[in-house]
């Protein structure tokens, strides 16, 4: 070794960074996935009920069981009604559910996936929904649904005043 290369490493902050960047620097692996397209997207206008909800990224998911557990898609209005079965599907990259929509308004969609370096990530997002005069609203409901798991029918007792 040439003494300016002894020296070079003779710097124990830069010989960890050499070896950080050498290790790590150029890894996709090792990165959170990015959502690269959301459907609806945020901030837009959805006229048609049901609404097909599918967030892509720029990797795979890691779903290891194949249940999707660590997945989910909630649709939220602005009086914190929740809407949707509580089902979606996980295939390669994108998240995907469809839903029924109640009034028109304000709607919040909020997604969690597993990246493909194992993080969980959750974000959320909104858009509007202007539908026609015919739609006929989904009932919304006060907790999430859970995929599979029947919601009871509310009766005119339980309705909110």
């Amino acid at each position: 070794m040439t003494p300016s290369v002894r020296n070079l490493f003779a710097t124990p902050i830069l010989g960890a960074f050499l070896m950080y960047a050498f290790l790590f620097g150029g890894s996709s692996a090792l990165a959170h996935n990015v959502v690269e397209n959301y459907t609806p997207e945020p901030g837009s206008t959805v006229t048609e009920s049901p609404v097909d909800i599918s967030i892509t990224s720029n990797d795979l998911y890691l779903d290891l069981a194949g249940d999707g557990q660590g997945f989910g898609i909630v649709v939220r209005d602005s009086q914190g009604l929740y809407y949707g079965d509580g089902c979606h599907t996980v295939e390669e990259r994108t998240l995907s559910s469809s839903v029924e929509l109640g009034e028109a308004g304000t709607y919040e969609i909020v997604y969690q996936f597993v990246s493909a370096d194992g993080h969980s990530l959750s974000e959320s997002y909104t858009f509007e929904f202007a539908p026609a005069a015919s739609h006929q609203p989904a009932m919304g409901y006060e907790t999430p649904a859970e995929c599979g798991v029947a919601r009871e029918q509310a009766t005119e007792d339980s309705s909110p005043e």
